[in-house]
This record gives C-alpha cells, structure tokens and sequence, in this order.
C-alpha cells in the first residue's frame, strides 16, 4: 500500500510526506532534490513509521502520529516519543490538529489527548533519570546538575552519568546534596559523607561517621566557610552537629542534650556567627561558640521544614503554617492571609534575580522582591503571587535540602517522585484573549433559541445563561464576570462558574455582557452580549397599573369624604347639644333674672308714689326705674340670642347692619355690607359663631383702627367666607402675634373658626388697614351641603393660604 497518508511543511521550507507502509522509501518522508527519500538521521530512522497523520508546529517542530507506535515529535534533530505508558490514550493515532493557543490535539480511537507547554518539567525515568525516586539536587559553575536518589547521577549538557567515588564503588543511597561557595559538592551518601572538589572523583571525608548508624540529614555553610552538617543516628535517634574544616571532621556537638529527641531538620548561617538549626518537633535553635539557644520566633515553637538565610541577613522559616521571615528580632508570618495559595510549607529558593519561590504543598509561588519588601513594611498588604500548581506541572513535596540554580537560571529540585525543573526565563504565557461564547438560554427550565430581537416569554420566573471562553491551555484557571444591564449596576466576578441565574426580572430590554480572562490573565474585555426583552404579563401592563393607581385614588378619595362626613355629622351633634343648653339657659333666665328685675321696677315705682320727700326720692327711684328699665331690656336681648342664635329668621345680613349701626353712632365711618352668591341657610350654631366673629371684627375697627371706611362681605359657595376689612392705620405686630393684654378678642374669633374646622387669617399694614377674613367648610356651615362630585373632587385640592379661591 503506497498510499500517502498527509503532506507538511515546516516553517524551514522542508516539504514533509507520511505513508502507511514501512521499509525503505516508504514510512516519513522528506523532498530532497525533488525526489522523496526516506528520512534517516542519527537516532531517528523514518523507514520504521507506519505514518497516520502529520503536523508542523510554529516552532518548526514536527509532529509524527503512526498506526501502532504512538506519537512522535522531531525538533533540533531530536526524537521524543509519547506511548501509551506515556498517558497517551491509544498507540494508533488518527489524526493531529493545533488550535489558536499551540495546543495540540491528538484523536485515537479510544480519546482525544491534549498537548501543551508546562512551566514545570518533570525529568523522570522517561526523560532519561537513571532512577524513579529524587532525593536532592545540586548544580556547579560549570552547570552540572547532581541528582540524587538511589545513587547519585551526574547531567552534564546531554550527557547523563552515574558517579562512583575514588574506589570506583557507585555512590549509592544519596539522601542530601549540597554545593558550598568553592563550588565542592558534598554528598551524605548512607551512612558516609563524601565530598567532589575540583571536578575530581568524590573522595570520603575523613573522620565521618563519628558514629555506627550515623546518617547526614542536612549540611550547610557559615560564613567562615566551615562545613556543618545534622546527622541523626538509626539506631539511638540521637541528633549531632558535625563541624567540618578543611575537608576533615574537627568537633562533634550533641544535640539531644539540650533540644530532646528530635531531628535536626534544616541549617542556615547566622550572620551574627554560627548557625540556625531548624528542629522537628521544638522550632528554631541558634547555635554559636558550641552553645545552644532555644529561639522562638513571634511565638513559633514547632516543626520546622527548611530554612534559608536572605541577603540582609534575615532568615526565613518554612513551616507547615506558613512562611516566618525573622529579623532583628522581630517575626512576621507569610501565609493565605498574605495572598500565599496556601500554607503548608516546603522549601524556599531565592534566584538571584528579583524573585523568590516558595514551594508549597499546593504548588510553587513566585514573589518578586518589591512584592515582599512591602509586605514587610505593612503585613496587611498582599503579596502578587504567580503561583504554578499541579495544572502546570508543578509537583512539589517533602524533601532533602533547597532547590538547585544552574548558571543558565534554571532552577532544580527533588520532590521524592521526580527532579522538577523550571526555567523563570522561558515560562509560557498565554497572550491571546480567550474568545467568549454564549452556549445556552434556558428559561424555566425550556431552551430558548438565541438571534436577534430575542423576547422572552412572558413572565419568567428563572432565566439560565451558559457561556463558555475558548481557552484550552488551563480551561480551569479561566476567569469570567458578567453583567446584566437593565439589573445589575456593578459587574459580579464569578471565577470560574460558567453559569448566570437570575430570577423574576421585571418586564423590559435587558442586554446580557459575559468577558473572560485566559490562565495567565489576558482578558478579552469586549466579551459576548446578547440582547433580550421580557414582555410585560397582563398585570404588569400600563394600562393595568394605571387602573390600580386609579383605584387607589379613589378609595383614597372614598375615605376623604367619608372623613368628612363624620366630620360634619359630629360637629352637627356638637352644635344641637349646645342649642339645646342654651335654650336651656335662656327659660332659666327668663324665670328668675327677668321676672326679679320686673318686680325691683315696680317696687321703686310704687316707692316714688309714697315717699315724704319726693325731690329725693323721686331722683333715686327715677334713676332705680332707668337702671332696671336697661337691665330688663339686655336681659330680653340676651335671653333672644340664646334661645334663637343671631336671627330666628337667618337674617345674618340684617343683624350684621343693627351692629354696624349700633358702631357709627357718634363716628364717623362708611360700613358697606355686602354678599356673593345666593343666601343658603346655616345650621343655628354656626350662623350664630359667625355673626359673633362679625360682631367683634366690626366693633373692633370702629373702637380701634381710625379708619373711614369698612367693608363686610359674605360669600356663599361651597364654603363659606367671611371678610372684615378696613382703611384704618393697622393693628400693631405684637398684637398680631400675641393678642392685647387682658384683651381676648383676636384669640374668641380664631378659636370659634377653628371649632367649626375653618380658617382664620388676619393681616394688617399701616399703609391699607386691616384684613379679616374667615373660611369655613360647607359641610359644617350649612344645612344642605353641596353634594356635586365637582366640588366634592375639588374640595382636597383647594388651597387654604387663597380663602377667595374656590
């Protein structure tokens, strides 16, 4: 079958051909000269390919899918192989596709596998480890890297060697690797501590182990280069500082003394002199001149998984709780209160180059300087954390010394499964923005067809809109926000959800905005929208409101006159009880005051007939008979204004003329009386309150406002207004505002207003006189109020500030 199976080229200009067949001239090909020839280059020999499927990467990568041996990716020359071991789904591919981001994606018949570019890289067995276990790591100047596990491996460009020492015996066991400023590893390699200077064989270091079942746990450098290192003994658990100089053990130090039973887990220098211990089980130790010094730290007094000495002298702590930095005495903690992912602690490196990483059970986080220089200063402040988890490959955990820098700035480290790599200069970004999809409309639980001029069903009770962002390197880091307009007044971050619920909107346009930011936070801030409107159910109409708002005036309008009529009725009742009193009043009168002073009359007039000295006596009994002869007539006249108000006959007009008459004896002033509107009929107490008010504005203005002319006028409409006014020199402010003293006058007329639930007003200048004037409702004036639904809507709306507008 010589079937050709796919074509590429490579961004090189090399013409690539795939064919199902194997064997020479067959499998992958490549066009030479114009001819297509087998390609064979050294660890790569193309004849063996049953070839399915090719794609070239922009890089100028070439990626191989075949029937029966899985996937195959050539670049510079080099060969890598994705199996089934591999994670690869299946080992017949069946096509290769790379989307917008460079990812690629590979069909088999039994799945679809994702291939992207990690940040952290794992070196495994795989990739050519010579052990599935890591232990520690170290790097030289030159840029070795030393790989610690089972034995001890030497990387060196490409070229991967196991290491013996100067017995040619392989270093076997390694559990802790370090490389001191004169670029010497030294290797705790069981229960022996080996060192490698000068890039020669690794020779033991004498006077090591000080003890039978002695083991290295960790070593470190002070800053007067001696060499120390923790060693723990199997057998006893005793933990002791060895002190190397020169290359040989100098002094041994016992630590279970003073710190127990515990390891010594971690050694950092003190820049005051001697070391920092990190202990397993009781915090942090300083040890100088052969002394031990228990330290606590801002009250820490627990495990301690590493430490690391900074650059200004401070040291960090790596604690299971957090990160402590500790400085000149003081003791701040670096936790997910700081803006860490999370707490659990590991290990620390510091780059070098304006960043340091801390490894955490969760993944490791990188902080630049200037993040955590102002985090000192203000703990409250959170660091800007880059943080690479499992997502990107990052698999750290529990292990033996710090991570390792080549000079390259790559940075190693050994996390018990595997060496893992990261290079802070070529970390993959994503810099596209993710474009953003609205996927589904559900509506009460119904799918709603999206497109243009989307309405709604009436009245929906729970709106679903899903949307999605087409990022796939890290879809799990995508992070979304939407807004409703027509709701919500503020964007709601949502993180990762790719769903929006909202419930029971209002009838109206709404347009729905969803944007989405990539795992390295690129956002596409124009995002998706869709426009939408509900319509109104038949309650939520306008036309239904308005019948509502309708309605509610009316009852409104219903309990105003309903008010108002029991208003007038009581008052009705208020002024029959009073009638009823005076009446009353006015036979008691006429029984006793009335007939005593008829009889005192006749008595003094039959004096005057008998009398001796009738000058006299006449003189007193004419002037007896003059005085009773008055009091007869005032009580008459009182005993008429009780029983039967002003007027019997509701001649309000006339007797407001008797008093004007009765007033301008003697003076000289105009009254004009005047009326508007037909004469209506008053109940008898309230045309006897008004005619009282009148009685006093008019007896008033001719006692006290020299003025030469007044006017009265009566108005009767739906209410009833009474106005007093004359030409005078006006009445005084204070007397305005306060009433004359022992003068009731201003004060009777208001309160006899009010009582009949009207209006008093009074006004005055110097310049034009005096105002009076009185408005009381009809419905408590008049023994036939109007009942026109024109005044009856118009009577709430009247203004009591104008009494002439009706």
């Amino acid at each position: 079958m010589n079937t050709i199976t796919s074509l590429a080229s490579t961004t090189d200009g090399e013409l690539w051909a795939g064919m199902k067949r194997s064997g020479h001239g067959a499998g992958l090909l490549r066009r030479t000269n114009g001819h297509w020839t087998s390609y064979t280059v050294p660890r790569i020999d193309g004849r063996t390919f049953s070839v399915s499927a090719l794609l070239p990467e922009q890089n100028g990568a070439l990626w191989i899918g075949t029937d029966d041996k899985g996937l195959y990716r050539v670049v510079d020359g080099r060969l890598d192989h994705f199996d089934a071991i591999d994670g690869l789904s299946d080992r017949n591919v069946l096509s290769i596709f790379e989307d917008h981001e460079r990812g690629i994606w590979v069909v088999t018949p039994k799945g679809i596998d994702h291939f992207r570019d990690y940040a952290v890289i794992s070196f495994t067995a795989s990739e050519g480890s010579l052990a599935d276990h890591a232990n520690g790591v170290a790097t030289d100047r030159r840029g070795s890297v030393y790989m610690g596990s089972r034995t001890l491996a030497q990387l060196s460009g490409k070229t991967l060697i196991q290491l013996r020492d100067n017995k040619g015996r392989l270093l076997e066991d390694v559990q802790f690797l370090f490389t001191d400023l004169r670029d010497n590893v030294w290797i705790g390699s069981g229960d022996r501590l080996f060192v490698k200077r000068d890039q020669r064989i690794a020779s033991e270091v004498p006077g090591f182990p000080t003890g039978k079942g002695d083991y290295v746990v960790y070593i470190t450098e002070d800053h007067v280069h001696d060499i120390w290192a923790s060693v723990e003994n199997l057998e006893t658990h005793n933990s002791s500082l060895i002190q190397i100089r020169n290359y040989r053990v100098i002094d041994r130090f016992d630590v279970s003394y003073f710190a127990g039973k515990q390891v010594m887990n971690a050694l950092a220098p003190n820049a005051a002199g001697g070391i920092w211990i990190g202990g397993s089980v009781h915090g942090l130790f300083s040890f100088r001149n052969g002394r031990f010094e228990h330290v606590v730290a801002g009250g820490f007094n627990d495990r301690v998984e590493n430490l690391m000495e900074d650059s200004d002298g401070a040291l960090w702590i790596v604690t299971q709780q957090g990160f402590i930095r500790y400085f000149e005495g003081q003791a701040r903690s670096l936790t997910m209160a700081s803006g860490m992912p999370c707490n659990s602690g590991v290990n620390i490196h510091d780059d070098g180059r304006g960043f340091k990483w801390f490894y955490l059970h969760c993944g490791i986080v990188r902080v630049s300087y200037s993040d955590l220089a102002a985090w000192w200063q203000n703990p409250a402040k959170r660091v800007h954390a880059r943080v690479f988890d499992a997502l990107e490959g990052a698999r750290p955990n529990l292990s033996n010394g710090n991570p390792a820098q080549t000079p390259d700035g790559k940075i190693w480290s050994a996390s018990d499964y595997d060496f893992q790599i990261i290079d802070p200069q070529h970390l993959p970004f994503n810099e596209l923005p993710p474009p953003v999809k609205l996927e589904r409309l559900i509506v009460d639980g119904n799918d709603v067809s999206v497109g243009q001029h989307l309405k709604l069903p009436v009245h929906p009770r729970q709106i679903e809109l899903d949307y999605a962002a087409l990022s796939y390197v890290i879809p799990e880091r995508v992070r979304f926000r939407y807004r409703l307009d027509g709701h919500d007044s503020n964007w709601t971050e949502v993180g990762r959800r790719r769903q929006a619920f909202y419930n029971d909107l209002k009838p109206g346009p709404y347009v729905f905005h969803v944007t989405a930011c990539n795992n390295d936070g690129v956002c596409n801030w124009r995002g998706t929208e869709l426009a939408f409107t509900v319509p109104p159910a038949w309650f939520q109409t306008l036309w239904f409101r308005a019948l509502v708002v309708l309605l509610l005036l009316v009852l409104v309008f219903l309990a105003y006159v309903y008010r108002l009529r029991r208003f007038a009725k009581a008052l009705k009742q208020r002024f029959d009880e009073r009638l009823q009193e005076r009446t009353r009043l006015a036979r008691d009168l006429h029984d006793t005051l009335l007939q005593t002073i008829q009889g005192s009359k006749m008595v003094a007039d039959n004096a005057r007939e008998h009398l001796d000295n009738p000058r006299i006596i006449g003189r007193a009994l004419d002037r007896l008979s003059e005085w009773l002869d008055r009091a007869s007539i005032e009580g008459r006249a009182a005993l008429e204004a009780l029983r039967s108000s002003s007027v019997e006959a509701n001649d309000l007009v006339g007797a407001l003329h008797r008093v004007a008459d009765d007033c301008i004896r003697g003076a000289r002033m105009a009254i004009s009386i005047s009326t508007v509107g037909a004469i209506r009929e008053m109940h008898p107490i309230a045309r006897d309150e008004v005619y009282r008010i009148a009685y006093e504005a008019i007896r008033n203005a001719c006692a006290h406002s020299g003025a030469r002319h007044l006017w009265v006028e009566l108005e009767y409409k739906r209410r009833f207004y009474l106005t007093v006014r004359d030409n005078g020199h006006g009445v005084d402010e204070d007397v305005l505002r306060s009433g004359k003293p022992g003068h009731f006058g201003l004060a009777g007329m208001r309160e006899r207003a009010l009582f009949m639930g009207g209006n008093f007003n009074i006004s005055s200048s110097p310049q034009s006189g005096t105002v009076i004037s009185v408005v009381i409702p009809g419905q408590a004036i008049y023994k036939n109020p109007s009942r026109r639904l024109r005044d009856w809507l118009g009577e709430p709306f009247q203004s009591k500030a104008d009494p002439h507008k009706d």
